[in-house]
């Protein structure tokens, strides 16, 4: 399940059966976990805090996070807990799909990045015969079927003529970006 969508979901079964509680929202945000509290009352979300924030920027800053878990505590909430001018819950499930859209990237997207982001660094080091080498290279191993055998390939050829320590440092972001996207 993705990340957005436990959260999604979460809210939508408060919003039917009209619960009243605290969501404890765990993200993770650089190196480290946080929490979000987002306080329902009779199925409306009355107030949002993660890291400092509150409401709106705290909804956004959230959905920016890698969110882990969900979890509901039924619990009264004081009047004095209750923040004004939230937007209504409808709208909240809108942004939240609406952010899982946009972050969302399809294996075919993520190949064609991949492969092009490839030819960028190699092109600076091989000139005109980087083409031939991406081809080679992705005839052999798919990026959109094996990226990680992609970049080591495009790793080898580097290290091959220029050393490891080019070849690290080259496609590193490169490592890094296929990371972050099979998080998500």
């Amino acid at each position: 399940m993705s990340n957005p969508q436990i959260l999604s979901d979460e809210l939508k079964s408060v919003y039917a059966d009209k619960k009243t509680g605290k969501l404890f929202v765990f993200a993770k945000q650089a190196n480290s976990t946080k929490f979000s509290t987002i306080l329902v009352a009779d199925g409306e979300i009355v107030g949002i805090e993660y890291c400092g924030e509150h409401n709106d920027e705290a909804l956004q800053l959230l959905l920016s996070s890698q969110i882990t878990q969900v979890i509901f505590v039924a619990v009264p909430v004081p009047e004095s807990d209750r923040s004004a001018n939230l937007v209504g819950m409808a709208s909240v499930l809108e942004r939240i799909e609406g952010n899982a859209d946009t972050t969302r990237r399809s294996d075919t997207e993520i190949a064609e990045d991949l492969r092009s982001e490839a030819l960028k660094m190699l092109d600076g080091l091989f000139g005109a015969a980087s083409s031939k080498k991406i081809d080679r290279i992705a005839a052999k191993y798919p990026p959109s079927e094996r990226p990680l055998e992609f970049l080591a390939a495009c790793h080898k050829i580097i290290e091959s003529v220029f050393g490891k320590a080019v070849a690290e440092r080259t496609l590193a972001h490169l490592h890094r970006r296929l990371k972050e996207d099979e998080l998500r």
